[in-house]
């Protein structure tokens, strides 16, 4: 029930005999339209109608098969996940997510217009640091010679810096050097939460645009694309999901690992694993 077309709160009464209806409601819309910033509050009244009692039962059950751990819901998602579709993770393990575009060194761009740019971003990035910048290797299935040859390049030029601009969140960093721009979010406290890829990968398109605006008004050049990046950095504790190195498989389906009878060898004490694509 809506009073006013201005009205902040909304309320909306739900009979009892619509406990599956309104649980299934909640979990498919709760999280995007949290991101917007709307909370729900629920508030039941229990009466002596046969329907309440129908609805307390159901929403035990509900509730007793969605307290599983985040890792394992994460899973049941996933598995649901039609064929064309991203899985979608209630309570994803992210800590950090890069985008990144590496480019073409842009010959004319000095350390002032480090400056310039922040000018236009102040607001949103009101904080900058120096940092070391990466080198531009480029990923690939090359030689050891060519991959050495890249490197002597990367060290003959002398590097002007790379720049952080933070926000005052603290969890949103753009990076900027000649020849690469990233876009991270990063989880800054505990209670920060991910606000998933469609969001992430918007920002970096629009601080793109941005930094390509910003050449083309100081005559800079354009963006010439050699590598589009992207980074996710998951943790995962022990104890939500494993407790064992032995049963990696259950978090990552690629990774099995299954002890003989007799085997001589102790448990996995490390375990390491690069995937390219």
């Amino acid at each position: 029930m809506v009073l006013d077309d201005n009205a902040q709160t909304v309320l909306a009464d739900l009979g009892a005999g619509n406990t599956k209806e309104t649980w299934a409601w909640f979990e498919q819309m709760h999280e995007s339209v949290s991101e917007e910033g709307i909370r729900f509050l629920a508030i039941g009244l229990v009466t002596n109608a046969s329907s309440t009692t129908s609805a307390i039962l159901d929403l035990y059950k509900l509730g007793g098969e969605n307290k599983a751990r985040p890792v394992e819901r994460g899973r049941m998602k996933a598995e649901r996940a039609t064929a064309g579709e991203l899985p979608e993770y209630e309570n994803p393990p992210v800590t950090e997510v890069v985008c990144g575009v590496l480019f073409k060194t842009l010959e004319n761009f000095r350390l002032p217009h480090f400056g310039l740019l922040w000018k236009l971003i102040e607001k949103e990035y009101p904080a900058c640091q120096e940092v070391a910048p990466l080198l531009p290797i480029i990923e690939g299935y090359g030689t050891d010679e060519e991959q050495q040859q890249q490197l002597q390049v990367a060290f003959g030029d002398i590097p002007l810096p790379r720049i952080w601009f933070l926000d005052a969140k603290g969890t949103g960093i753009l990076q900027l050097q000649r020849d690469r721009l990233l876009h991270n979010w990063k989880k800054n406290k505990a209670t920060d939460a991910y606000p998933r890829y469609p969001v992430v990968i918007r920002q970096f398109k629009e601080q793109t645009a941005l930094f390509e605006k910003f050449l083309k008004q100081h005559n800079l050049g354009a963006i010439e694309p050699l590598q589009y990046e992207m980074t996710y950095v998951n943790h995962i504790p022990k104890g939500e999901g494993w407790n064992d190195l032995t049963e990696l498989g259950s978090v990552f389906r690629g990774h099995q690992w299954q002890r003989q009878k007799g085997d001589f060898l102790p448990p996995i004490e490390h375990v390491s694993s690069r995937s390219a694509s």
